[in-house]
């Protein structure tokens, strides 16, 4: 028994002594990572602007060893405002394009770990300092999404380029906003930079582009100059088309083609988007750029959208908050709105509704009826109605001098069907506004043009004789050079 206890009192002993050796050199460790630490802040604070700007985005990391332990030493800084100290950006509105504060101060910080201390998961030893930015002036990118209360974009990068007092040539330096939404560049000697930005992929400008004009700012030493964006996640429109709230009449189903989303906020004329039929929508884009669309005619559905590009995956509609809903209606243009007129019986078919970030918003679309009638004879003898499919071209002539649409390629105005075997439009559906329809044939060698205006979901009436001459509403072209 007194064996065995001694045997115990020795192993506890030795073991104490052990722990006590590996505490020492845990102690030893940390004290050698809190130098190596100190060491790193006054190489920093040494460092130029350039190498202090790009460790922003790109940490700088390296080893040293000491005492046969190997310690990883990583450098990073940012830039924080100096009437807020712990905010990162300090953006005063969108409605600023740029603005000016004093100069922000910089943060360095020196993090130190080694290969015991991150097998224990135990946190790094960390040594931060505030220092004044080098000799140079400061610019500050911020991405703000319009919104009330606005609120930051991460994700917009930017590219600053800017050529230093006495260089050879220009310095080019790049940063992506983070949470708070800013990317700062702080001690370029220079007076002027030039800006390219590109918000995330999705986003759009208060226009509904996806990219952003390049731009020169001026800048000044000892000042941070602001340069604001405001860009949001894009959204669309799902338009149904109905007639009298109905969906199909008289064996038809209610088709339509194009629409309009209207909204003056967007700050560029002619403030509107063209919507056309088809889940998605029949567009054609452009590759690369803004990747204009253009409306693909002549296919109606019961269901249209706004465009969805590659870049823009959820629409190029800005999400305006509050207020800021988008008018939608039947049409090609702003002219097609029959809401904007002064007699209260005509309809008001316009819907307005308000985007979402991302998001499709469904809204039902009204149109008109057209009743269009093709007679064999004259209008003194109509005789039947013709049985032969005949072309048929609608033009809205009310938006032929409208501007183009945002960010499409062109401006569509006519539209292309047949007449059907019992003498009538193949889709009678058709939006509001003033239009020139043409029928053409080829057995009589003319076009037939009447002109209607349609103000109601009733509509208009029109009748077209293939043996008359020019009759009161009817305009005839014989041997027309080419058909309508």
């Amino acid at each position: 028994m007194s064996t065995l206890l001694v045997a115990l009192i020795v192993f506890a002993t030795f073991s104490g002594f052990d722990v006590v050796n590996r505490v020492s050199a845990d102690q030893r460790r940390h004290d050698q990572a809190a130098v190596l630490a100190a060491q790193s802040q006054e190489e920093m604070r040494s460092d130029p602007a350039s190498v202090l700007t790009a460790l922003q985005t790109t940490p700088h990391e390296y080893t040293q060893t000491a005492s046969g332990t190997t310690f990883t030493i990583t450098q990073t800084a940012k830039f924080v405002n100096d009437t807020k100290p712990s905010a990162e950006c300090s953006a005063t509105g969108a409605a600023e394009s740029s603005s000016k504060q004093n100069s922000d101060y910089l943060q360095i910080t020196s993090s130190v770990t080694w290969a015991a201390l991150s097998a224990a998961k135990r946190p790094p030893v960390v040594q931060s300092g505030i220092i004044t930015p080098p000799t140079g002036s400061g610019l500050e990118v911020d991405a703000l999404n319009g919104g009330s209360p606005e609120e930051p974009v991460a994700g917009l990068k930017s590219v600053v380029k800017y050529t230093a007092v006495e260089a050879e040539g220009p310095t080019t330096v790049e940063g992506t906003t983070g949470a708070a939404g800013c990317s700062v560049f702080g001690g370029i000697p220079a007076t002027t930079a030039k800006v390219e930005a590109t918000p995330p992929l999705g986003y759009v400008t208060l226009a509904g582009s996806i990219k952003l004009p390049e731009a020169e700012v001026t800048i000044a030493p000892n000042i941070t100059t602001h340069k604001i964006y405001t860009v949001a996640e894009g959204g669309a429109v799902k338009a149904e088309f109905l007639w009298k709230e109905l969906s199909s009449f008289e064996g038809k189903e209610v088709k339509g083609e194009t629409f309009v989303a209207f909204n003056n906020k967007t700050l560029v004329a002619p403030y509107f988007i063209l919507g056309n039929a088809g889940s998605p929508g029949a567009f054609e884009y452009e590759g690369g750029g803004e990747e204009r669309y253009t409306a693909q005619l002549n296919k109606p559905a019961a269901v249209g959208t706004t465009p969805k590009g590659v870049n823009y995956p959820k629409g190029d509609l800005f999400p305006f908050p509050g207020t800021g809903k988008w008018l939608v209606y039947a049409g090609d243009c702003p002219k097609n709105n029959v809401a904007e007129t002064a007699n209260p019986e005509k309809l008001k078919e316009g819907e307005q509704v308000l985007i979402e970030p991302g998001k499709t918003a469904t809204v039902k679309v009204a149109l008109s009826y057209v009743t269009l009638n093709i007679y064999k004879g004259t209008s003194a003898k109509p005789e039947t109605l013709s049985a032969e499919a005949l072309p048929v071209r609608i033009t809205d002539t009310e938006c032929e001098a409208s501007g183009t649409p945002l960010n499409a390629k062109k401006l569509l105005v006519a539209h292309e069907q047949k007449s059907t075997t019992t003498g009538h439009l193949e889709n009678p559906f058709q939006p509001f506004g003033k239009y020139s329809l043409c029928v053409y044939s080829a057995k009589e060698k003319a076009n037939y043009t009447v002109k209607y205006t349609n103000e109601t979901q009733a509509g208009s009436t029109r009748n077209i004789y293939l043996k008359s001459p020019t009759i009161g509403e009817q305009t005839v072209t014989s041997n027309p050079v080419e058909p309508c």
